[in-house]
């Protein structure tokens, strides 16, 4: 027995495949630095991490900056966080 499909619940069906499958992708792309950052004891947010991709600059490179900034002992770390002379390219 066929069940008619409407177009709504396609429409639903499409959404709720996509909408998570967009936060994985998500999470997988900003929650690694940000787990860096965490650990280490950078303060560097999610939010900085999407406006660094947003930007085209790189985070591994800002982040690892970041990270030896920390370790090497210099104290509340004040500058723009992608403005560490790493140029986009």
């Amino acid at each position: 027995m066929l069940i008619a499909v409407s177009g709504i619940f396609v429409l639903l069906v499409a959404i709720s495949v996509l909408v998570p499958l967009l936060g994985l992708i998500l999470v997988a792309k900003v929650g690694a630095p940000w787990l860096q950052a965490f650990t280490s004891g950078v303060p560097l947010n999610a939010v900085e991490i999407i406006g660094m991709r947003f930007r085209k600059t790189d985070v591994k490179a800002v982040l690892r900056a970041l990270v030896m900034a920390r370790q090497a002992g210099i104290p509340n770390l004040v500058l723009r966080r992608d403005s560490l002379g790493i140029a986009a390219n």
